[in-house]
């Protein structure tokens, strides 16, 4: 069976309007095909030593592999935060859903 390809980036945001702003860029300039966010979830990390707890939401997008770089570009440019998370994963999917993720993508390709 044909392996098909998809991106998941993952950030973490410090407020649901924060996230939503980037999935909206994200999708506005065709670097992703769909955005989640997902309220309510809870980091505890140390930061500059201190131990933290933060509440954040997180945004996964869908994206593909040639795409990822400019979408992660675009995340860290327009995230409040001054060192975020910004994970990228690698994974399989059927075959129509990556052709739809492709589709969204580049027509925006074929637009410029």
């Amino acid at each position: 069976m044909p392996m098909h390809f998809v991106t998941l980036l993952y950030s973490p945001f410090p407020t649901p309007e924060a996230a939503r702003k980037v999935a909206r860029e994200l999708l506005e300039q065709r670097l992703a095909a769909c955005c989640n966010l997902l309220p309510g979830g809870e980091s505890l990390y140390r930061w500059e030593g201190t131990l933290t707890a933060a509440e954040e939401t997180v945004l996964i997008a869908k994206t593909m592999p040639e795409q990822s770089d400019a979408a992660i570009a675009l995340i860290g440019q327009l995230h409040p935060y001054e060192c975020p998370a910004i994970l990228a994963f690698p994974t399989q999917s059927t075959r129509e859903y990556a052709l739809w993720v492709a589709g969204e993508l580049k027509d925006a390709q074929s637009a410029t």
